[in-house]
């Protein structure tokens, strides 16, 4: 069993959670227990940094789609940033590209991190 790699910076009123492992199946329930930690915080802006990840599987795009639903619940801005261009495009088929809250990893830092 592979375990989920990632860390957790703070920085101001917003959290960053660093995955460095692909969303799959394998760690999905992991990476979720990361989030849900994250997000009994309460942050003002919860933002997924995607840089290192390529792919998200069927499992992987179904929890993140959980993990948005409760952040609108716990009103917590969610932003994924620094996807990759085929992870945009698995978000695009699903049509999560509407739904998701995602910017390139150059315009979060300037919106947020300023």
């Amino acid at each position: 069993r592979k375990m989920i790699d990632y860390s957790i910076e703070e920085k101001k009123d917003v959290t960053i959670i660093h995955f460095y492992t692909n969303l799959e199946t394998n760690v999905i329930s992991e990476a979720e227990k990361v989030w849900n930690m994250v997000l009994e915080k309460k942050p003002t802006i919860l933002a997924l940094d995607f840089t290192r990840i390529e792919f998200v599987d069927s499992l992987g795009l179904s929890h993140l789609v959980k993990l948005t639903k409760n952040s609108i619940i716990k009103d917590v801005e969610l932003i994924f940033f620094g996807t990759s261009a085929s992870v945009k495009s698995l978000f695009a088929m699903a049509t999560l590209d509407k739904f998701f809250n995602i910017m390139s990893k150059a315009t979060f830092e300037n919106q947020y991190l300023q």
